[in-house]
């Protein structure tokens, strides 16, 4: 069920790009314009999530109320987007959304690991974060082409519903699975490791940044190698079900390496892989579509051990993995930043991969600084944020 949440939150996300033409023309703005709902969205999830989620109401509410009513709000902005009658109103309307969507995501991570014993939890949450990868692999290329035969209006309302639907089904079975820590009524709690956490928030950071680098620029380095525009859409959907194997992978690997060495095994192989492309510089296509599919592998796909290394420092609460959520988030739209600065259409990309690969090496030496630092879990595994 959560799982399933994740995947219509993504797709809510991701469901603008593919409706920009239509947008555009009904809203009469210029289709480039539509960077700004983007935004909008992607600065509501980094600010306005984690200020949502540290709130006293968010904080004293117990799972149910709290996934219930982070769900319902998000529903009802998504539907709201629907009926915005100018791009304004629209911009406002995602901005927020992205605030409750990066909070609803955090408590789906939150929860992942409370239905699952610790031994579990790399599974559970490679589970959970899996829906991200559905929801760009399999959620954007529906809603484009629902947006064939109705309106973008119409595709938003169905997407609402369905994140309304799935998480108050969610929220009614989830708390009810709960597996409660035997420790909790025979300590105390210690304080949270900030500088320990902070480093894994970077280790997520740039990561990210690193792959999104690459990945924003997708469609120019195909283009460049001669792939239109179907063949394009071939490799991506190939590159999301990468994502999607690598992460059951990783979760499964988890409980048998532990989520340090994954993780650290899996930067050094993204940061080789960035260095290849770096050192070839103009890539065949034949090469290009390989990098992708290991790109998916090794990139986004090690979130369910990054959230499982930030969990054993910071806690299962909502509030740090809304955080962790709102860093991973900076980490692409850094990513976009550099994708737009340095991308070149002739194919000759070696900046970019060198950037990308700069990137992955400072992830790799903040595994190794936070592989000195005692990992203690913040809290118990209570049921509270």
């Amino acid at each position: 069920m959560l799982t399933a949440l994740v995947f219509f939150v993504a797709t809510a996300e991701f469901a603008v790009i593919g409706l920009d033409d239509q947008i555009a023309a009904d809203l009469g703005f210029a289709d480039t314009s539509i960077g700004y709902v983007v935004s909008a969205y992607a600065v509501g999830m980094i600010v306005g999530g984690p200020l949502l989620v540290v709130t006293p109401a968010a904080r004293r509410a117990n799972p149910t109320m709290l996934l219930t009513a982070l769900t319902v709000a998000y529903a009802m902005l998504t539907i709201l987007a629907s009926v915005a009658p100018s791009l304004a109103l629209l911009v406002v309307a995602r901005a927020v959304a992205g605030a409750f969507g990066s909070a609803v995501i955090g408590s789906c991570m939150a929860y992942g690991a409370r239905v699952a014993t610790e031994s579990e939890r790399g599974a559970a949450q490679a589970w959970v974060l899996s829906g991200l990868s559905f929801g760009t692999t399999f959620g954007l290329p529906i809603a484009a082409f629902l947006s064939t035969v109705y309106s973008w209006r119409t595709i938003l309302l169905l997407v609402g519903a369905g994140v309304l639907i799935v998480g108050l089904a969610a929220a009614k079975i989830v708390p009810v699975h709960f597996v409660p820590d035997e420790r909790a009524q025979d300590r105390v709690s210690p304080r949270p490791r900030f500088a320990a956490t902070a480093l894994r928030f970077a280790t997520s950071s740039f990561v990210t940044a690193a792959v999104f680098s690459v990945f924003s620029s997708a469609a120019v380095l195909l283009r460049s190698v001669g792939f239109a525009d179907q063949r394009q859409a071939v490799v991506l959907f190939g590159y999301g079900l990468a994502t999607i194997v690598g992460t059951v992978m990783v979760g499964a690997l988890i409980a048998k390496a532990g989520e340090e060495r994954v993780t650290a095994i899996g930067t050094a192989l993204l940061t080789l892989l960035l260095l290849g492309a770096a050192i070839l510089s103009a890539l065949t296509a034949v090469e290009l579509v390989i990098f992708f599919v290991l790109l998916g592998v090794t990139g986004v796909s090690m979130n369910p051990a990054f959230a499982v290394r930030v969990m054993k420092t910071g806690g299962v609460g909502v509030v740090v993995n809304t955080l962790h959520s709102s860093v991973i988030n900076c980490g692409i739209v850094v990513g976009g930043v550099i994708a737009g600065a340095v991308t070149r259409s002739d194919g000759r990309n070696s900046a970019l991969f060198v950037i990308a690969a700069a990137l992955a090496g400072a992830a790799l030496l903040t595994v190794l600084a936070a592989g000195k630092r005692p990992t203690d879990q913040r809290s118990p595994d209570n049921v509270r944020t």
